[in-house]
């Protein structure tokens, strides 16, 4: 089986070892599988989802042991699931003949991965274990990606092993065939050109259009990013990310109107009302980004002519009527796009498109600009993200959980990279340092900073000691507020008499930092963060993970939005 990994072009695994499946654990170093050993299931879980990202639409691949180690995975695969991310999630599991026996760790695992995965199963004979492996890969990647999972009871494990589990020679290693033998996804879905055309014919005829980019860095290509670009420019149509897609749209590009999510600009709600074109591209509007656009449209009925792209024929028109739905990815739809022909189509329309682009690109680089508001303290989360996106190569790959710390970054700072945003769109707390993990061995010369609040890194704060046991020069920010701030923040909106259950006692983060062996410091004030920062990227181009704690008035609640003294 760890053979069958290795050919289905799987490099590193991340796990918690149990005793359920320690055949394989012994037996991957030597099929060329690198182990990441992890302190928690949920940590290993998320990192190998962030991978599946990274790694172009390669799964991601997490070991846990049984029930309960396969229950701390679950908040990963809720990731996986909402963000279609390709993840395989590899379970121990007990002997054959103790199934529902109520023996030590029984579960049914098929049972309760099955709602969230795109395929579940347990082998049962160890000659099956090879082509269980090509299914689920198969499977994660397939279509619209997701998580998988397969349960490997412990006897499976043990058991001879014939001549007949051998992979099939379509799978020899990848050095003895001389090229990348890893399996490769199914086809892509191609768009038929009646529906490239309609699509062509509504962007030309419109004098107001907008761009509405989603689906993660893996669904995409660097091409289709820069034919994306490329269209923004040429056809002057503005480019929208989705939430917590902000990597899609280089922020600095003259067609860039902004982000959709928590903390949307004015003028960009604005610009929803106003556009008498909207084009959904590599989107499942869903979440933050379907409860942005449906507070400004109707979804059903939306008053201009709706344009949906999506590699999911399902999807294509489900939550915003469609009056046109392509199935495909962005990659083939916007190389059969027309753009010469578009261009001659337009006529004086493309002026009035230019000028429209113009304004909603200047008004989002005038909501983006940190001095357009002040927070509360003396450590400002504005001007420190300000300073990053200065200061930060292009490349920079920055990680996030969910809080309302991120508001800050998603507001002011300038993702300019594919990958240069790894977050969940699916709120899930603790995010940040595992995808951190993922990022910097998938890219080790790259600076990788995860940010995180204080509730969210503790989430998975003890991973830092992976960080420093692997030699992964990460950055982590832990912006300290001494609360959950975001239920705060709902709690003052609902019960704004009720006080309670958000207050967090927190430890010196730094000094924790320093015990697992990396390098940490505090900074309180925003005129000291410049300098800590650069010493936190010496220790990290060392090899050694470093944290800044950056305690944070509690009263500041959101970007704008201060809690009473």
């Amino acid at each position: 089986m760890a053979r069958a990994l290795a050919q289905a072009g799987v490099r590193e695994v991340f796990c918690v070892p149990g005793e359920s499946y320690l055949p394989l654990l012994a037996a991957l170093p030597d099929a060329g599988v690198r182990i990441i050993t992890c302190r928690h299931e949920g940590t290993a879980a998320m990192a190998a989802e962030a991978m599946g990202r990274l790694r172009g639409g390669m799964p991601g691949v997490c070991l846990v042991t049984r029930a309960p180690g396969a229950a701390n995975a679950m908040a990963g695969v809720v990731v996986a699931q909402q963000d279609a991310t390709p993840l395989l999630v590899i379970a121990g599991q007990v002997a054959r003949g103790q199934r529902h026996a109520g023996v030590f760790q029984d579960a049914d695992l098929t049972e309760m991965f099955r709602p969230l995965c795109k395929h579940v199963e347990e082998v049962c004979e160890p000659a099956a274990l090879p082509a269980a492996v090509r299914r689920a890969c198969h499977m994660a990647q397939a279509g619209v990606p997701g998580p998988v999972f397969l349960s490997l009871p412990e006897d499976v494990l043990t058991a001879a092993a014939g001549d007949d589990c051998m992979p099939c020679d379509r799978f020899m290693m990848a050095e003895e065939a001389g090229t990348d033998a890893s399996l490769k996804p199914s086809a892509a879905p191609h768009p038929a050109p009646c529906e490239v055309r309609r699509v062509a014919e509504l962007l030309a005829a419109s004098e107001r259009p907008l761009l509405i980019a989603g689906g993660g860095p893996h669904l995409w290509t660097v091409q289709a990013r820069e034919r994306l670009h490329e269209l923004g420019m040429r056809l002057h149509v503005p480019l929208i990310s989705a939430f917590r897609r902000q990597g899609l749209v280089d922020a600095t590009h003259e067609a860039c109107a902004g982000t959709l999510g928590f903390g949307t600009s004015p003028a960009l709600l604005q610009a929803l009302r106003e556009a008498d074109m909207l084009l959904l591209l590599g989107a499942r509007p869903r979440g933050v980004t379907l409860q942005v656009l449906g507070a400004q449209l109707d979804l059903l009925r939306p008053p201009m002519p709706v344009a949906h792209v999506c590699m999911d024929a399902a999807e294509c028109g489900r939550a915003v009527h469609a009056d046109v739905s392509v199935c495909a990815t962005p990659q083939a739809f916007l190389e059969a796009l027309p753009v010469e022909d578009m261009l001659q189509r337009s006529g004086p329309r493309l002026a009035r498109r230019q000028q429209w682009m113009a304004e909603l690109h200047a008004a989002q680089l005038a909501w983006s600009d940190p001095s357009s508001m002040t927070m509360p303290g003396t450590l400002d989360m504005a001007q420190v993200w300000g300073w990053l996106r200065q200061h930060l190569p292009a490349d920079a790959i920055i990680c996030s959980g969910a809080g309302n710390y991120a508001l800050w970054l998603h507001r002011f700072f300038h993702h300019r990279d594919l990958f240069g945003q790894l977050a969940p769109v699916s709120g899930s707390m603790g995010y940040g340092l595992p995808a951190a993990l993922a990022a910097k061995l998938r890219f080790a010369d790259r600076t990788v900073v995860a940010v995180a609040g204080d509730g969210c890194f503790q989430m998975s704060m003890q991973d830092f000691a992976t960080a420093a046991q692997y030699g992964l020069g990460i950055i982590v920010l832990v912006v300290d507020n001494g609360q959950l701030g975001t239920i705060r923040g709902h709690q003052l909106r609902r019960f704004p008499a009720a006080d309670c259950a958000t207050t967090l006692q927190n430890p010196r983060f730094d000094r924790f930092a320093e015990a697992c062996g990396g390098f940490g410091a505090q900074v309180s004030r925003t005129e000291e963060f410049a300098d800590a920062f650069r010493e936190a990227e010496r220790h990290a181009r060392q090899g050694r993970p470093a944290l800044l704690h950056l305690p944070v008035s509690p009263q500041a609640i959101a970007p704008g939005l201060n809690a009473p003294a």
